[in-house]
């Protein structure tokens, strides 16, 4: 009988992937701390781990001798040691595209928001201020330039949402040819140009070495005092601290964030208080539908793994590695 560690989710909110793992007869265990799994002797039993933002280290995978295959429920692998993973032969797998619609409609929802002045209007309207003039000037949507960094899955379903509006839209990916980009209906362009000349600018890329802190005090200070950021992918694509002094000195219009750097966002922290800084609680991916999507194809990769199947989205290739 296969053990499965279901660390991403309390016991109660793990109805499908329980439903699927015991019509296989596997055996479940509900941990959120993996290192107790050490502890308490479990370790040797576990065949399967799902995660979500938990920490799977070459520590940890060295204590997990009978390991297969590490299932990350999401997309990000941040978390992960990949290369440790598959010098020990465990398949890493996520779940790459269970969220398009809900992350680029929200970055899109974001947009509109800033757009319409609908924080400010909301706020005024419960204090009973009747005045529809007070937030002027309005620019018109339709027209505007919005720059895309990124065009993968979101990405591009980003822009499509965003040309129904009358934006104009350009885009810089460096893994994506012109053309492709182009096709789309976009305007490709260098990074450099993205942030001279966007009235909106969101962020579609995942987290790296590359990518990390790539909007920072050079960066923001290339943008027009009129754009604003928009970020729905990984919190570490932002330098907070220049952010925050780029916004208070008015050289970009503000931003709005659904990811931090950490995470959870400190009750304390700055951007809770920050104006013309919209905060939103890493919700972008979430619908009813991604949900028990991302759970349930979560599942089946472990599934297709304990039976000795290829898992339909690897992320590294067992045998190869440090």
């Amino acid at each position: 009988m296969a053990t499965v560690v279901l660390a991403h989710e309390d016991a109660i909110y793990t109805k499908p992937e329980q439903e699927i793992l015991r019509g296989i007869g596997a055996e479940l265990i509900h941990e959120r701390k993996l290192d107790s799994l050490i502890q308490n002797g479990q370790a040797t039993r576990v065949d399967a781990l799902m995660v979500g933002t938990e920490r799977v280290t070459a520590g940890l995978l060295a204590g997990l001798p009978n390991l297969r295959i590490i299932s990350h429920v999401g997309t990000g692998l941040e978390a992960i040691d990949l290369d440790a993973a598959a010098a020990r032969g465990v398949w890493v797998t996520n779940v790459p595209d269970f969220s398009v619609d809900e992350v680029s409609g929200h970055a899109l929802a974001l947009l509109l928001a800033h757009a319409r002045r609908l924080r400010m209007l909301f706020d005024q309207s419960r204090r009973g201020v009747w005045d529809p003039m007070s937030f002027r000037p309005y620019d018109r949507l339709q027209g505007q330039t919005v720059g895309v960094l990124g065009f993968g899955r979101i990405g591009q379903r980003f822009v499509h949402k965003a040309r129904g509006l009358g934006l104009k839209v350009i885009a810089h990916d460096t893994l994506v040819e012109p053309f492709v980009i182009d096709a789309a209906g976009a305007r490709p362009v260098t990074w450099q140009k993205l942030l001279q000349t966007s009235d909106y600018i969101s962020l579609h890329v995942p987290l790296n070495d590359s990518t990390y802190h790539i909007v920072n005090a050079d960066t923001l200070a290339q943008m027009k005092p009129n754009a604003y950021l928009i970020n729905t992918a990984r919190g570490g694509l932002v330098d907070t601290d220049a952010l925050l002094a780029a916004v208070r000195a008015g050289k970009i219009a503000g931003a709005a964030l659904d990811v931090f750097e950490p995470e959870p966002l400190p009750a304390d922290h700055s951007l809770w208080y920050a104006e013309n800084i919209s905060v939103t609680p890493h919700l972008a991916w979430y619908s009813e539908d991604s949900m028990r999507e991302v759970k349930v194809r979560a599942t089946q990769e472990v599934v297709r793994v304990l039976r000795g199947e290829t898992p339909w989205c690897p992320m590294n290739q067992p045998g190869v590695g440090a």
